[in-house]
C-alpha cells in the first residue's frame, strides 16, 4: 500500500502543475489512492458530487500521468470510500421502499382539467 501511496503522491504531484492551485485544492487533494486492481487504479473521492466531477473531468489526465509516471496505461476509477469497488454491485440499484399505508390507500385526486369545458 505504501507503493500505491507513493505513486499516487507523485501523480498529484505532476498534476498540481497542470492545474490551477484552486482547482487542485478543492478536487484533487483529498483524493487517496484505494487499491490497484488489473489496470484500474481505484482512487477514493470524498463525496458523490466530487466522484462524479473527478470522473468528468481529471480521470483521463490522471490516467495519461500514471502512463508517463510508470510506463503502464491505467484506468482511473474514483470510487466512494463505502463503495465495495465491484462495479456489478455498485450497478444493481436498492428496491424500492413500499409507499405507506396512508399513502396507497388514499383515492387520487381528478385533475382540474380545463379542456373538456365548453369555450364560449
Amino acid at each position: 500500500m505504501k507503493e500505491l501511496a507513493e505513486l499516487w503522491a507523485k501523480t498529484l504531484n505532476t498534476i498540481k502543475n497542470k492545474v490551477s492551485k484552486p482547482s487542485y485544492e478543492t478536487w484533487l487533494k483529498s483524493t487517496e489512492p484505494i487499491k490497484l486492481e488489473n489496470d484500474t487504479f481505484f482512487v477514493a473521492a470524498p463525496n458523490e458530487f466530487a466522484k462524479d466531477w473527478l470522473e468528468d473531468r481529471y480521470a483521463e489526465v490522471l490516467a495519461n500521468t500514471l502512463q508517463d509516471i510508470t510506463g503502464n496505461l491505467y484506468t482511473v476509477k474514483f470510487v466512494l470510500p463505502t463503495d465495495e469497488y465491484d462495479e456489478e454491485e455498485q450497478e444493481t440499484e436498492a428496491p424500492a421502499l413500499p409507499a405507506k399505508k396512508e399513502e396507497a390507500m388514499q383515492t387520487p385526486k381528478k385533475p382540474n382539467n380545463h379542456e373538456n369545458m365548453p369555450r364560449n
